[in-house]
Parts: structure tokens; sequence; C-alpha cells
């Protein structure tokens, strides 16, 4: 938890030659939990959630304790096993920081990655094989993200 408020939970490779080795695959077990609500534009539903709702901590970021499955889910998903959805990370964006809005985790032959996103600054971190990078997802992939998550909505 204490990296929540040092910032720790960000710390990640700025190295986007590291994709190759973190970027996840098109197949696997796929696993993803929805983002509490944002500290800065929803204040009031996270204090609903930090006190009342069950929850787990991946990467010091907090997520609903059950699994989401939708369809939504696995689309998303596909889009963020293409490696032409990321770009090399620009820096700090003016939109309140980092905030994981979902957590996507799979899992193949005993072997693990993960992607944190972040809709509100087109980010994601990535962790595979104990290294992790934060990057900006592409334009396009953006776009098919949101308008995916707007189908669901």
């Amino acid at each position: 938890m204490i990296g929540i408020f040092t910032g720790s939970n960000l710390a990640a490779s700025e190295d986007f030659r590291l994709l190759e080795g973190v970027a996840p695959p098109r197949t696997g077990t796929l696993v993803s939990y929805d983002g509490f609500s944002h500290p800065g534009w929803d204040r009031k539903q996270l204090c609903f959630e930090i006190l009342l709702k069950p929850r787990r901590i991946l990467h010091g970021h907090a997520f609903s304790h059950s699994a989401s499955e939708t369809s939504t889910v696995t689309k998303i998903a596909a889009v963020l096993s293409d490696d032409t959805s990321y770009q090399p990370w620009l820096g700090e964006k003016a939109c309140g920081g980092f905030h994981a809005d979902r957590y996507f985790r799979w899992t193949e032959d005993s072997k693990t990655w993960e992607v944190l996103l972040c809709m509100g600054c087109h980010e994601a971190l990535l962790f595979h094989g104990g290294q992790s990078l934060r990057c900006d997802i592409s334009p396009e992939a953006f776009k098919t993200i949101e308008a995916l998550e707007k189908e669901e909505g």
C-alpha cells in the first residue's frame, strides 16, 4: 500500500527496447480486474470503494476483488497483445497522473504477463519475467479500446 502514496507503484523502466520481452502473448489464460475509481474524478465513489468494497492490490494499485469476464475484456486484451499498440513513454500527462483503470494477466506454461491500463493518460505498465515497462498506448489502439469500452458501458 505504501507504493500508492510514494509513487513507487509507477517505478518501471522507460526503455522501450524491453517491449519485446514484456509484451503479452496472443494466447494464454486471461484474467482481468477493474480498477477503483479515480481519486481526482470521483472521490466519493473511491471512498466508498476503499471502505466497503473487497479489493486486491496488484503492483500497488487497487482493483475489484472479482474478475471482470466480458467479451469486451477479451477484445481489449487482443489489442494489448499487439506490439504495435505501444509507443515509447513521453512523460507525465496533465490528466492527474497514472491511474490503473484495468488489470490484465495472461498465463501460459507457468509464465505470467501483466498489463495495467490507464485510460486517462493513455498509458500502460507491462510486467513479465521480473522486468517492467512504462509506455504509451498508440492513438489507434487507444481509439479501439475506447470504442470497446463505450460498447460495454
